[in-house]
């Protein structure tokens, strides 16, 4: 699909020396697809923010112990190493 977008002289300029001409749709594509994710992402964790409040979470209770649950969870156990 074609899209007619205004960009000021300078943009392209800067665009079409890192790229040159015949890649300056694809970036600009890349840089919309880019800023998209960017946006979602920032949704979904605003979606979330303090979801958790009001939960009791004991592993999460100092930042130690919230690194060691990460840890122990990346490794595959549920709870820390020793408990």
């Amino acid at each position: 699909m074609r899209a007619h977008i205004v960009v000021s002289d300078d943009l392209v300029k800067q665009v079409d020396e890192l790229v040159g001409q015949r890649q300056r749709s694809r970036f600009f594509e890349e840089a919309v697809e880019d800023k998209l994710r960017r946006i979602r992402r920032l949704t979904a964790f605003d979606s979330v923010a303090g979801s958790l409040k009001d939960k009791h979470i004991p592993e999460w209770g100092t930042v130690e112990s919230t690194i060691e649950w990460v840890r122990a969870g990346r490794r595959g156990r549920s709870t820390p190493a020793g408990s």
